[in-house]
């Protein structure tokens, strides 16, 4: 440990002020916790759900049996 936080903790024992308590904690604002990169989780995230295009395709074909020859 630095020497510093030698120092802060020997003065939190001995009972003293500990000067993370007075310090502000930072928060984001929510409209900044955004994707960074929108396109490219929406195409990952296509990918996980129908395993690609061909079975996208596949599933808007009518069935088989149901007026075919």
């Amino acid at each position: 440990m630095s020497k510093a936080r030698n120092r802060r903790a020997k003065r939190v024992r001995e009972g003293g002020l500990d000067p993370t308590i007075s310090r502000g904690t930072w928060l984001r604002k929510p409209q900044t916790q955004v994707v960074p990169n929108k396109k490219a989780e929406n195409r990952r995230a296509a990918c996980r759900r129908w395993q690609g295009r061909g079975e996208f395709f596949a599933l808007q074909s009518p069935p088989f049996g149901e007026g075919s020859l």
